[in-house]
């Protein structure tokens, strides 16, 4: 990320990378993004085993909590890189099961472990033409893998619905009638980001297509509820 003011951080890891990736130039994007402090204990611990794993290219076996399917399931992934935006940090990684490269948000991480085979081998290569900057300034349910991608039509309300016109969110399909307001269409590569995300326009947007699309953003809203009527009970 040369634009970012970690950039020298990423440099400066990028010439200690020089022993292994001799082929890469001194002003090439580093394979990661160097952080300073992370406030959450258990992210920045997240983040200090994922560097390592980085840096010595092994793989990473971690559980996982996915909320459209509420569940919690041991992964492993080859990390890419670590990108942080919309406040949150991610791996970029790819997913042997899946062969595919996924979007891990690190705050949903737990039990993260590296592989503790062949110290000092790595476990894999990064593609040549992998760039991590393709990833940065993308919205999280953006990022993935072009054969995942699933077209969800979500309804927005008025005045969110002009407000989305005018920046040009999605793919304006039609007007509805009932309320006002319009439904627009989304290329999503990643599903439970997409549904956190319209959980963030506090009832103005929610999907409406495909049902497991509508299914999972009313299970999500429900869990949500759920959250907050036990903490106003305690």
């Amino acid at each position: 990320m040369p634009e970012s003011p970690l950039a020298p951080y990423g440099r400066s890891a990028l010439r200690k990378l020089g022993f292994d990736l001799p082929e890469l130039a001194e002003e090439a994007e580093p394979p990661f993004v160097h952080y300073l402090s992370v406030p959450d204990p258990a992210v920045s611990e997240n983040l200090a085993v994922l560097t390592e794993a980085l840096l010595e290219r092994k793989h990473v076996g971690f559980e996982y909590y996915s909320i459209s399917k509420d569940e919690r399931r041991r992964r492993t992934a080859e990390p890419y890189g670590l990108i942080y935006q919309g406040g949150h940090w991610y791996l970029i990684a790819r997913d042997p099961e899946a062969d595919a490269i996924r979007t891990f948000r690190v705050s949903r991480m737990g039990a993260v472990e590296v592989n503790p085979k062949a110290p000092k081998t790595a476990d894999y290569e990064v593609p040549d033409g992998f760039r991590l900057r393709d990833y940065v300034g993308r919205e999280a349910w953006q990022l993935g893998a072009a054969d995942d991608e699933l077209a969800v039509e979500a309804l927005f309300l008025p005045p969110t619905s002009q407000w989305a016109d005018v920046h040009g969110l999605g793919e304006y399909l039609r007007a509805d009638e009932p309320t006002g307001g319009q439904v627009r269409r989304f290329r999503v590569r990643q599903l439970d980001p997409f549904l956190r995300w319209c959980l963030t326009f506090r009832g103005q947007v929610r999907p409406v297509a495909p049902p497991a699309a509508a299914a999972g953003f009313r299970g999500l809203v429900r869990q949500v509820l759920a959250l907050y009527e036990g903490a106003e009970a305690g």
